[in-house]
């Protein structure tokens, strides 16, 4: 290995970030390379020879390596930690390295000290996040058989998610050589080749998606999404190494990276802080270019920033003011109100401003009133015809009002306008982003979510009243909600950008909600006005240590017949789906309904004879396709609400019907899904998401099921563009709309998708709830190892019909943000976004 790392790599200096005994480190130190050590474990390092004790130490990659280093030599590590280390671990790595020799054994699952063993291409994902990425030219080498390397590279911003679908299909390349026994050729012509035969589907490449591609619709949107964009990429690797070029380039001649970044303590800190370097750094190029697209807009209006003080902190306040004197858009007024503090310094500092700026106004008011009477207090000072608020002690980013007034130009009906946000330290280091959603009424309910920062037009907040007394720590998000009750959801813009930066300090919100008890109070009595005013019925339940809100809609007294529909073919789990369901169920009005595909089992139909006096059985004789079998399921039977499940269900809360119907009660929502649990209880559907893999994905799929997920969407009520067809209530009118499922295009995959977007199509809202929480017969295990797949060729045909058909939805889903990933299922940062103004 010494040998082959110095002939090919020829680094000066290396660090093995597991030296155990220091044999490696010494064939190194032998071969002429400044080697050196570190391992996590005392007893491993009691075993270094006495003459390597200086070279070896106690250390581990969780803390970043002391100096730099031409090359770091990580081979089984990283799997010995939780997966929420794991970032942080390369981040650190990727600290003091531009190169990373990495190995991990995804197939040796024996030794018990591995707790988060996952394939390469996860490993990959989160090198690239830190701006690592594979070296492909070394396959030449027999060392790159057995190891990566991941580089630092300047490279297209693009390339992140290209390289995670080119380790899938490498991923899967080499997991078809070994089962199906076939010559080994170049893995990068065997890129080629595949994604070329799979540009047109014959027999020969079905066969090869049959090796390649599990079963799990997901992850073969995946691959059919990631070969045509890696197929240039693989070529020109290809073509590279027969024209001669070397197959690695010596590690100690890569060119210097750039500035450290600043340490965090949180890998989410520091994989955002690349993303910010990379995207959201205005240069004086590009906020020149800003101000040339404000120059040539024909209405530039007055925004109004309000700001309540009370004895603010001297350095926070200048940083505030000075934060909107910044701005590239200049037509601003900032609006204080002094909430009558008792710190005369305070005072002197608003003055100062003041002075010097005719743009700044204030007030000083008289006696205390808190956040809503003083902000009340800057907007009686304000004249603009829009108004938005800063925290005394947050910062607007230098864009954002620019950003805003574009927006609102391109979008004159705009009556509200929010962006994204993000917080930012003492030290001015930016961390925690929430990239939102489009608007999403239903997740207004639970979640303060548009936040900061948010522009209204001036007579919304005089028509609404202002901000309201005794709401104080949810004064904004009940203006909010009240503001957004009269508007539609074509009025309320959302601005995909960081453009506030929310302070994080001892004792403020963004540090912890439970430093603020009176907030969530405040954020379930906003709840509850809103349903008082709206004279809906339901009860408002808070959970008090996050803030978080779930509205229990009330059924109405007669509630609606419900239809469920289980299909079947000598479906082994059908007895217990069937028992649990008519065990658990409290929802008081609904027919079980049956639909036997063709069944042959004696066990089977023996069952379905011993249930006909609890439920109703529809017989087809000959095998339908799925969405043939429900069209002529639903026309037999007379519910007012459609239930599809999955005969690998099983009921485990009594509630979960009551739950799905009421939210599908509510205005306006046509179908509504449920939380599904693979059986070791880890997440498989969570809502679908456009794009993900090319057409859609399940959104936090793998997640622990108590885990909170992306800005705590886990626990929250939402509006999707669809959800799983595994468990799925319909209104029967949305159904008929719609005229059910496409059985024509889409007989084989992505019915339940495409449902849902026809449904949004035709005015219908689509709801997910964490409410109703079912559990399948089938582990998140066996799916990520499944091997095998039926139907490949109509797969890509049916995969061709979802892109032409909705091509315009599949990249730019409205309740998924656009800085956020398609590569994966996880939420990650988008390396690029998709949105860069």
């Amino acid at each position: 290995m010494a040998d082959r790392i110095v002939s090919a790599l020829n680094p000066r200096s290396t660090l093995n970030a597991s030296c155990a005994d220091g044999s490696f480190v010494e064939a190194l130190r032998k071969r002429g390379v400044d080697a050196s050590g570190i391992d996590i474990s005392p007893c491993a390092t009691k075993q270094v020879s006495d003459h390597l004790q200086e070279y070896c130490s106690v250390a581990s990659v969780i803390e970043p390596p002391s100096g730099r280093h031409d090359l770091i030599a990580c081979f089984e590590v990283l799997e010995h930690f939780p997966a929420y280390l794991a970032p942080s671990a390369i981040a650190n790595l990727c600290s003091s390295s531009d190169a990373i020799l990495f190995s991990s054994s995804p197939d040796y699952l024996c030794d018990l000290t591995k707790i988060n063993v996952q394939p390469v291409e996860y490993w990959a994902r989160l090198f690239a996040a830190e701006g690592s990425f594979r070296d492909y030219s070394c396959y030449g080498d027999p060392l790159f058989q057995q190891t990566v390397l991941f580089r630092r590279q300047r490279a297209d911003c693009s390339i992140g998610d290209v390289i995670a679908g080119y380790e899938r299909v490498l991923s899967g390349l080499r997991l078809h050589s070994k089962e199906a026994g076939t010559p080994r050729e170049e893995p990068l012509e065997s890129v080629v080749r595949i994604t070329e035969e799979l540009e047109q589907p014959t027999k020969a490449s079905a066969t090869i998606l049959a090796g390649l591609i599990p079963p799990d619709n997901t992850k073969l949107f995946q691959y059919m999404s990631s070969i045509r964009r890696v197929r240039s990429l693989a070529r020109a690797f290809s073509d590279r190494s027969k024209s001669g070029a070397p197959s690695a380039i010596p590690v100690s001649s890569v060119p210097a990276p750039p500035p450290d970044i600043p340490d965090r303590a949180t890998s989410e800190g520091l994989s955002y802080e690349r993303w910010v370097s990379l995207y959201d750094t205005w240069s004086e190029e590009r906020l020149a270019a800003l101000r040339y697209r404000i120059e040539r807009l024909e209405e530039q209006p007055l925004i109004s920033v309000l700001m309540a003080v009370f004895n603010s902190e001297h350095t926070m306040l200048r940083q505030a003011i000075e934060s909107v004197q910044r701005q590239v858009y200049e037509n601003w007024e900032l609006c204080i109100a002094d909430d009558a503090s008792s710190d005369h310094n305070v005072l002197e500092i608003i003055e100062e401003y003041a002075a010097a700026d005719r743009r700044i106004k204030w007030v000083r008011r008289t006696e205390n009133g808190h956040i809503s009477a003083a902000s009340n207090s800057a907007f009686s000072i304000s004249s603009a015809p829009w108004v938005c608020s800063l925290d005394h002690d947050d910062e607007l980013a230098e864009q954002a009002l620019a950003l805003c007034v574009l927006g609102i130009s391109d979008s004159p009906d705009a009556a509200m306008v929010y962006s994204d946000e993000d917080k930012i330290d003492m030290g001015g280091v930016r961390f925690a982003p929430f990239f939102k959603p489009d608007f999403d009424p239903v997740l207004l309910l639970g979640q303060n979510y548009p936040c900061h920062l948010t522009l209204f037009r001036r007579e919304l907040v005089e028509r609404a009243g202002g901000y309201r007394e005794g709401l104080e720590g949810s004064q904004d998000w009940d203006l909010v909600i009240r503001v957004a009750e009269s508007l539609t959801p074509d009025q309320i813009l959302h601005i995909p950008q960081v453009l506030y930066h929310w302070r994080f300090h001892e004792g403020s919100t963004s540090s912890a909600v439970s430093s603020k008890v009176y907030a969530v109070d405040a954020g379930h009595r906003a709840i509850v006005d809103h349903l008082t005013r709206k004279g809906l019925r339901g009860r408002v339940i808070t959970n008090p240590m996050t803030g978080l809100q779930r509205v229990k809609w009330t059924l109405p007294d007669v509630p609606p017949k419900v239809s469920v529909l289980i299909t079947t073919s000598d479906g082994q789990f059908l007895p217990g789906c069937v028992d649990s369901l008519l065990r658990l169920t409290t929802y008081p009005n609904f027919e079980l309904i049956v639909v036997d595909n063709a069944s042959r089992s004696n066990a089977t139909l023996d069952f379905l004879m011993s249930c006909k006096s609890a439920i109703k059985v529809i017989t087809e004789e000959r095998a339908l396709d799925y969405p043939e079998l429900i069209n002529k399921a639903v026309a037999q039977c007379d519910g007012e609400v459609i239930c599809l499940l999955s005969d690998d269900c099983d009921i485990t809360s009594g509630e979960w019907l009551e739950e799905l119907v009421s939210q599908l009660l509510q205005d306006g929502v046509g179908a509504a899904g449920a939380k599904l649990l693979y059986f070791d209880r880890k997440i498989e559907h969570a809502g679908i998401i456009l794009g993900i893999g090319g057409i859609a994905g399940y959104i936090h799929r793998f997640s622990d099921r108590l885990e909170a997920g992306y800005r705590a969407r886990l626990h929250l009520v939402q509006s999707l563009s669809a959800v799983s067809g595994a468990c799925m209530a319909v209104r029967r009118q949305a159904w008929e709309d719609v005229h059910g499922f496409d059985e024509n295009n889409l007989p084989n995959a992505f019915g339940d998708v495409d449902l849902c977007l026809r449904l949004g199509e035709a005015g219908w809202r689509i709801v997910w709830t964490p409410f109703a929480e079912l559990v399948r017969h089938q582990s998140s295990v066996e799916v990520r190892a499944a091997g095998g797949l039926n139907k490949a060729e109509l797969f890509v045909r049916e995969a061709d019909y979802m892109t032409q058909r909705w091509d315009s939805k599949l990249g730019s889903d409205p309740f998924y943000n656009p800085n956020l990933t398609l590569a994966m299922e996880d939420s990650a940062l988008a390396f690029p976004p998709r949105i860069i103004c």
